[in-house]
């Protein structure tokens, strides 16, 4: 089983991955520091009625807005950079701001693959030009598949914030349920160091990244 991240993303990935996790005493409900590695971050915290936790992630980049904008809705190199990912394919875009996109994520044994539809909606502030990428389910967008098992609960966000010298710091959000039978102990566990794994791979390879996409040309830097 595997999280999948989207944006793409982001939200799932595999058991066996190396970066110890990390455990703190806290009171309910605050963010709890499950796993770290070089400048990379993930947390954890209790989500009302629910033993699946929410999940959040940080790190900074070198990048400009569009450049990372355009790097997490790439479809073709969502499996690059998002462990596990069976890859991701975009359904369709009603307006500028808004994509819907299939995902696909290969389990392992002997859980079964899942998928997920989710509609992105982007929005900037005019003030410090930070962006925000809202992540909704829409699991009825298209006809599920017999061969996977279609995670409906699922929502989160993006948040990148432009800092000094073409930095932006990035928050991933996210809660879900990945649905069929999957003890919540093992999925947060999936879901700490997937995070942690996508967000390290983004960082190091938005640096390279060329393909910026004119569909967000009217993203301010």
């Amino acid at each position: 089983m595997k999280n999948i991240a989207l944006i793409f993303i982001l939200f799932f990935t595999s058991l066996l991955l190396f970066t110890p996790l990390v455990t703190q005493v806290t009171h309910a409900n605050e963010w709890v520091l499950e796993a770290s590695n070089n400048d990379v971050n993930v947390y954890s915290r209790s989500w009302p009625s629910d033993a699946f936790r929410e999940i959040k992630g940080e790190t900074t980049v070198t990048a400009s807005m569009r450049q990372l904008v355009s790097f997490l809705q790439d479809e073709n190199i969502n499996t690059r950079w998002v462990p596990y990912s069976g890859g991701a394919k975009i359904l369709e875009r009603p307006d500028q701001h808004q994509t819907y996109v299939h995902f696909k994520m290969n389990a392992k044994w002997p859980f079964k693959d899942r998928d997920t539809v989710a509609l992105f909606t982007l929005s900037q502030n005019k003030n410090n030009k930070s962006v925000t990428i809202q992540l909704k389910s829409t699991p009825e967008r298209i006809s599920m598949l017999e061969d996977r098992i279609r995670i409906k609960k699922f929502s989160g966000f993006w948040e990148l914030i432009p800092l000094n010298d073409a930095q932006i710091h990035i928050t991933y959000q996210t809660h879900l349920d990945p649905g069929g039978y999957l003890p919540a102990w093992m999925s947060n566990r999936v879901a700490y160091k997937s995070t942690l794994t996508s967000l390290s791979n983004l960082k190091k390879q938005i640096v390279n990244y060329n393909n910026v996409s004119n569909h967000f040309s009217f993203i301010q830097e």
